[in-house]
C-alpha cells in the first residue's frame, strides 16, 4: 500500500511537471531559432523610424503568471533600467496563456517613457518600413514624420511572435495592438493628420453694394466692414510619452482688428461649429478689442485626458474683425495669416511641426480728374494721378493735348456725392469716406476704402460759372481673383527657417469703369500698374475720356452761360415785338 501510495505520488508529480511544460509552451513564442523582421506599412516617403527592443524571451528568468506558469518573456534591452514599468505591465503585454495581450494608449505611453538607446534607421525612400533583428519580441518603432501635419503615436510590431505572419492590425487608433490574440510581424503605421482651414465671410449689410465672396478665403470689402472668420482644425490625442506636447494656433490680422472679446473655440461636427468646448481646455491670449494679434493653446491635460476622444477632436475657432482704415491705397491687398504649431515626437516640447493657411481681403480706391472746358482755344497740360501703389508710389501720367474751339483741363471746386442706387437716393459712405467729395486743384476727385461693386456718382453743385452735370454717372469696381495653389513660404520656428505651402487666393486686378469708360489696373508682386483705355473725343453735351487713370465727365463750359443769356434776351425780344405788332393791329 505505501509503494502504492508512492507511485501515485510520483505519477500525481509528473502529471503536474508535463502540465507546466504544456503551459509554458502554450506561452512560447514561434521559431526562435531564426532571425525576425520586422515591417511597417502606411508610412510617408522620408519618415525616419527609431525602434527600441520592448521584450524579449528568456523562460530562464521570466515572472510567471497569475497561475504559477513562466510566461518566457522579460523586458528587452532598451528599457531603461531604472524603468517604471511593472511586473503587471508585462503581465498585461503578454496576457493569459491563450496569448490575448494587450496595450492600450496609457500603456503604451508608459513604455514609450521608459526606453533609451533606440535605433534609427535612414530616411524612407517609400511608404513601408522593414528591419531584420536577431532576437525575438516585440519592438516599438517611434516615427518621426516627413510630412507637414503628421503626427504619429507609438507603433508596436512583432518578430516572430504568435501569430507572425498573419497581416497587419489595424484595430487600434494609437498603432499598438490591444485585445489581439498575437502580436505581429506587418504593423500598419497609425497616424493623425491635422488639417488647417481658415475662411472669412463678408457680414450681409444693408449698404445696397454687393459684397462680393468670390472665393474661399478671398473677398472684397469696404474700409469698415465686419467679417466673420473660422479655423478649422483637429486636435490629436497625444499618447502618454509627450512629454510636454504643444498645440497652439496663432492668428494674425492685416487691415482688420477684433471687434470685442469674441474668439470662442467649438466642437466641429462634418465640418460645421456645434458647441463650445470646455474653456478649461485652452487658453486664450490677445484677444481683447481692437487687437491684431491672438493666439489659442490647447493644454497637456485635455490632449492627453480622457476627455478627449481617443481620434483627437475636431474643433472649430471663431471670431469677428472689422476692415480698418490702416494705409489706405489705390488697392489694399491685406493678408490674413494663421499659424499652428505642434509637437512631432514625444521629445518636442515647442512646437516643430508647423502649418499656415491665409485669407485675403481687398479694398480699393478711386482717384479720378474732372477736366472743365471754355472757349479761348489753346492747349492745357492734365496731371493724372489714380492712387498710390502697394508700395507707397503714384501712378501719374501727365500728357498734353488741344481741341479745336476748347482746352480742357483740371477743374476745381466741383462737388459729388456717391450714391448706391441710381435714383441717388441713398448716400453711400465708409469708415474713411462720408459720402461727399470735391475736386482739387489737379481736378482729382479722391473716393477711398470702397467694395467691389456697382455705385452711382451724382454731382451736386458746380464751380462758378459752371454748370453742373445733369445725369449721375456709373461706377462699377470689379476684381479679378484666382485660387493660387501650393504657395511655398520659408518662415522661421523656433529660430530655424522652415517651408510651408498653403493655398491661397490673389488679386490679378482689378477694373474701374466711369460713364461707360474703363481702366484696367493689372498687379504683379504686389506693384499696380494701369493700362490705358481709348480716348472718346468731346461732343458738345458729354465727354469721356481715359489716359491710365479715370477722368469724370466734364461740367458744362462757361460758354454755354453765354448761350443761354442771349438765347433769354432773344425771346424776350421776340415777345415785345409781338405785344408791339398786336397792339399795331388793334389800332
Amino acid at each position: 500500500m505505501k509503494n502504492f501510495k508512492k507511485i501515485m505520488a510520483m505519477i500525481i508529480a509528473m502529471v503536474m511537471i508535463v502540465g507546466t511544460m504544456s503551459v509554458s509552451a502554450l506561452a512560447a513564442p514561434g521559431d526562435l531559432s531564426v532571425n525576425g523582421e520586422l515591417k511597417i506599412t502606411g508610412l510617408d516617403k522620408g519618415d525616419t523610424v527609431t525602434y527600441y527592443q520592448i521584450l524579449k524571451w528568456d523562460p530562464d528568468n521570466s515572472i510567471e503568471d497569475v497561475d504559477g506558469n513562466p510566461i518566457g518573456w522579460v523586458w528587452g534591452d532598451d528599457i531603461k533600467s531604472e524603468s517604471t514599468l511593472t511586473d503587471n505591465d508585462l503581465l498585461k503585454i503578454v496576457g493569459t496563456t491563450d496569448g490575448s495581450g494587450e496595450i492600450d494608449s496609457k500603456l503604451a505611453g508608459k513604455i514609450a517613457a521608459n526606453v533609451e538607446d533606440g535605433i534609427a534607421t535612414a530616411k524612407l525612400e517609400g511608404t513601408e518600413w522593414t528591419q531584420s533583428v536577431e532576437d525575438a519580441g516585440l519592438y516599438m518603432a517611434i516615427v518621426d514624420p516627413a510630412t507637414a501635419g503628421t503626427i504619429y503615436n507609438p507603433i508596436f510590431v512583432a518578430a516572430n511572435w504568435y501569430g507572425a505572419g498573419e497581416g497587419p492590425d489595424t484595430s487600434n487608433e494609437f498603432g499598438v495592438i490591444p485585445n489581439s490574440k498575437s502580436y505581429s510581424d506587418n504593423s500598419m503605421a497609425k497616424k493623425t493628420t491635422i488639417p488647417l482651414d481658415k475662411t472669412a465671410k463678408g457680414k450681409d449689410k444693408a449698404d445696397g453694394v454687393t459684397n462680393n465672396t468670390l472665393a474661399d478665403g478671398a473677398y472684397t470689402t469696404d474700409v469698415g466692414e465686419e467679417i466673420d472668420f473660422e479655423v478649422a482644425t483637429h486636435v490629436p490625442k497625444y499618447a502618454d510619452n509627450y512629454k510636454d506636447p504643444v498645440f497652439s494656433l496663432t492668428d494674425t490680422l492685416q487691415g482688420l482688428a477684433l471687434t470685442g472679446d469674441n474668439v470662442k473655440v467649438y466642437i466641429a461636427v462634418e465640418g460645421k461649429a456645434t458647441k463650445e468646448l470646455n474653456s478649461s481646455y485652452y487658453t486664450i491670449t490677445g484677444s481683447a478689442a481692437n487687437a491684431t494679434t491672438y493666439t489659442v493653446s490647447f493644454n497637456k491635460e485635455y490632449m492627453q485626458g480622457d476627455d478627449i476622444p481617443v481620434n483627437g477632436q475636431d474643433v472649430i475657432i471663431k471670431y469677428t474683425a472689422k476692415v480698418t482704415d490702416a494705409a489706405v491705397k489705390v488697392v489694399n491687398q491685406d493678408k490674413n495669416t494663421v499659424d499652428l504649431k505642434f509637437s512631432t515626437n514625444p521629445d518636442d516640447t515647442t512646437g516643430a511641426g508647423l502649418l499656415r493657411d491665409q485669407t485675403n481681403h481687398f479694398t480699393f480706391s478711386i482717384d479720378a480728374n474732372l477736366l472743365g472746358h471754355d472757349e479761348i482755344g489753346g492747349s492745357s497740360t492734365e496731371a493724372i494721378k489714380v492712387g498710390i501703389d502697394a508700395e507707397g508710389n503714384y501712378i501719374v501720367e501727365e500728357s498734353s493735348y488741344a481741341w479745336s474751339n476748347s482746352t480742357h483741363g483740371p477743374l476745381a471746386g466741383a462737388q459729388f456725392k456717391l450714391y448706391k442706387d441710381s435714383a441717388c437716393s441713398q448716400l453711400y459712405t465708409n469708415d474713411v469716406f462720408n459720402g461727399s467729395v470735391t475736386s482739387d486743384t489737379t481736378g482729382r476727385l479722391t473716393i477711398k476704402g470702397l467694395d467691389a461693386g456697382k455705385y452711382y456718382l451724382k454731382e451736386e453743385k458746380a464751380p462758378e460759372g459752371y454748370i453742373k452735370m445733369q445725369e449721375a454717372v456709373e461706377v462699377v469696381i470689379t476684381a479679378d481673383i484666382e485660387e493660387e495653389k501650393d504657395v511655398v513660404e520659408e518662415v522661421n520656428n523656433n529660430g530655424e527657417t522652415v517651408e510651408v505651402t498653403y493655398i491661397t487666393n490673389k488679386l490679378n486686378g482689378y477694373t474701374v469703369t466711369i460713364g461707360g469708360e474703363t481702366t484696367t489696373y493689372t498687379i504683379e508682386n504686389s506693384k499696380v500698374t494701369a493700362e490705358s483705355a481709348n480716348r472718346i473725343a468731346p461732343s458738345s453735351d458729354k465727354e469721356l475720356a481715359n489716359t491710365k487713370g479715370v477722368e469724370l465727365p466734364s461740367t458744362g463750359g462757361i460758354g454755354t452761360t453765354i448761350f443761354y443769356i442771349i438765347g433769354a434776351i432773344l425771346v424776350i425780344g421776340a415777345g415785345i415785338v409781338l405785344v408791339t405788332r398786336r397792339r399795331m393791329s388793334a389800332n
